[in-house]
């Protein structure tokens, strides 16, 4: 493989391909590193369409370049040289360890979804609104079950309002003096 060589623009590559020059540098790495190993990879093969192969299959990466750097970084340490579905794998690895450099898909709602997070947004203001001038202690006020009234006996003790609503239940005769329920 002739690195001194300069290479046209490979005619139709598509626009998500890894541009030219970064399949150029991830060939010279590589070329570097394997030497006669690498040419033999693809003996018998037009190394352009080795090349432009390579730049269609990496392209998903083009937003991650350090993933790319980071799979050229593990042939360090690998005897031979990888073919393109390794080389995938290690970029993908590289990936998943980092996958705060994965770009986020832009997400547009449309007028519908806009309009219906808007009501939602609506009736959960108006709750809020609402929960304020709410009785948050209702559900000790009419308790529905032995369990519910044995609660509020329970929460009494440390809790002086909780020991009023107790004594209100005794009272009006919504439970015994023994905290048992009274069902109508």
């Amino acid at each position: 493989m002739n690195q001194n060589v300069t290479l046209p623009e490979r005619q139709g590559v598509s626009h998500n391909a890894l541009p030219d020059s970064w399949i150029d540098r991830i060939f010279m790495q590589m070329s570097v590193l394997y030497g006669s190993k690498l040419s033999g990879l693809w003996s018998g093969s037009n190394l352009e369409d080795v090349k432009r192969g390579w730049a269609e299959k990496l392209g998903g990466f083009r937003e991650m370049p350090g993933a790319i750097k980071e799979a050229l970084d593990a042939l360090d340490s690998k005897p031979y040289p990888p073919t393109l579905p390794e080389f995938i794998a290690l970029c993908r690895e590289a990936a998943r360890r980092h996958q705060w450099h994965v770009k986020a898909i832009d997400y547009k709602p449309t007028a519908e979804e806009q309009e219906r997070a808007n009501e939602t947004i609506q009736k959960v203001a108006k709750n809020i609104s609402t929960a304020d001038s709410r009785d948050h202690l209702a559900w000790a006020k009419n308790p529905k079950s032995q369990i519910a009234l044995d609660a509020v006996v329970s929460a009494a003790k440390a809790d002086v309002r909780l020991r009023e609503i107790l004594a209100e239940l005794v009272a009006s005769g919504k439970c015994s003096d023994s905290y048992k329920l009274r069902t109508a």
